[in-house]
């Protein structure tokens, strides 16, 4: 017998057998992309109305309006004679709004997914998505009153359009109706002349100075504090197109500074001294027919047989992207009021939702979470969700929007060039 002290010689180490354990058929790696960012230009634009719950559904706003100045002289007696007389009584007007209501939900969501799915926090992004539906739904919702509520059009190639439709725009009622856009859309200006450059630009803004009497913005009652800088200016709001293609301006590369260089930089600043510009997310986009198509379209890769049933992805839909008209809106000082929806922005802009402090906030169209949901069977029938397995995502939103001086909203209508580098 060999002796404790012994030498046993090694025994040759065989691989372990790889297919004897229970495996996952694929690996799988979590992917984190950063989505195109989302901002908002209506919403946080003008001073919020100041409604509560159970005060009615309807808004009005009362205001003075000063007399109308009716000479272009001024031709007083002589001092002995008996004097004229001018009589002036300034009235009011009324303007009268509709509080609205809407509803947001995801599907139902079961507990398996946040045990078994491998991309966890399915109800954290569900939440974050809803909430950027919820805040778009309201930047759309105010711009469209403003639209609708303005009694003047500008149609670039044609000049001042008035006597259009106006009004409060409803689920019923859009106010200015495709049709009426497709008659607009018919009489823009042939090819560059049916172009928002920037003589036009300018041309817009001497008669709402001079013929329109629409005033520039004036304090920052308004919000945000940054509004500030549109003191003594007007606010052009429309596709961040608008802005570069001055770039490429025949007025502004024939008569720019020595010292601007358009060739390594757009062009920045104010619009010829008092016009802001501010680029929307999604801008307003009309087909020839004068409707608006939809913004994105989900797109399904059939080429993938592997993860989740439905490979989809967000894109812009191609209607969209081949408009060839489009909207833009200029403002005079604060013409409406809105009714504030969705939390801060900061609270669900940037790196995401700190759902801690998501939790604690209360607002208008704040996402909560129900049980109360009816479960369909196999068999046809329906029970209650009686042992909770299944939660669904429910907000409840309510819009306001007052303009008070339709006058100072001047939309115009303008055909898209999609080609202004090309003759740079």
């Amino acid at each position: 017998m060999p002796s404790s002290f012994d030498i046993v010689p090694p025994v040759a180490m065989t691989e372990e057998d790889r297919a004897q354990f229970t495996r996952m058929p694929v690996w799988m790696a979590r992917q984190e992309h950063k989505s195109y960012p989302n901002w908002f230009r209506w919403k946080d634009l003008f001073k919020p109305l100041k409604w509560k719950a159970n005060s009615g559904d309807v808004l009005l706003a009362t205001r003075a309006v000063p007399s109308p100045v009716q000479s272009q002289v001024h031709r007083p007696r002589r001092m002995l004679a008996n004097p004229l007389v001018n009589k002036h009584m300034h009235s009011e007007q009324t303007q009268q709004a509709t509080i609205r209501r809407h509803r947001y939900m995801s599907n139902p969501m079961h507990w398996e997914g946040e045990f078994a799915d491998f991309r966890d926090g399915q109800v954290k992004t569900q939440i974050e998505d809803l909430t950027r539906q919820i805040a778009f739904g309201d930047e759309f919702f105010i711009r469209d009153q403003a639209i609708a509520q303005a009694k003047r059009i500008y149609v670039v190639g044609v000049g001042l359009v008035e006597n259009v439709p106006f009004g409060e725009a409803t689920d019923t009622d859009p106010i200015k109706t495709a049709a009426f856009w497709q008659t607009q859309i018919a009489t823009i200006g042939a090819e560059s002349l049916g172009t928002l450059d920037y003589k036009t630009i300018c041309l817009i803004r001497d008669m709402c100075e001079n013929d329109l009497n629409i005033p520039h913005w004036q304090s920052s009652e308004t919000k945000p504090k940054d509004n500030d800088i549109l003191m003594g200016k007007y606010l052009l709001i429309g596709a961040g197109e608008l802005y570069s293609r001055l770039t490429y301006d025949a007025s502004v590369t024939g008569h720019r500074p020595l010292a601007m260089d358009l060739l390594h930089s757009r062009w920045k600043g104010v619009i010829s001294d008092n016009i802001v510009f501010q680029a929307e997310r999604y801008p307003i986009r009309f087909k020839n027919d004068g409707t608006m198509p939809p913004q994105e379209i989900e797109v399904i890769d059939p080429a993938h047989t592997y993860g989740a049933p439905l490979n989809t992805d967000i894109v812009p839909h191609p209607e969209y992207l081949a408009c060839d008209v489009g909207l833009a809106v200029m403002l005079g000082w604060a013409p409406m009021k809105t009714l504030s929806v969705g939390p801060p922005p900061a609270e669900f802009n940037g790196s995401g939702i700190d759902m801690e402090v998501f939790a604690k906030l209360q607002w208008n169209g704040q996402v909560s979470a129900t049980k109360n949901i009816l479960v369909p069977q196999t068999d046809g029938s329906v029970e209650t969700n009686k042992w909770g397995d299944l939660i669904q995502l429910i907000a409840q939103t309510t819009h306001g929007a007052l303009v008070e001086q339709p006058r100072f909203i001047l939309p115009i209508l303008y055909r898209r060039d999609k080609n202004a580098a090309r003759g740079f």
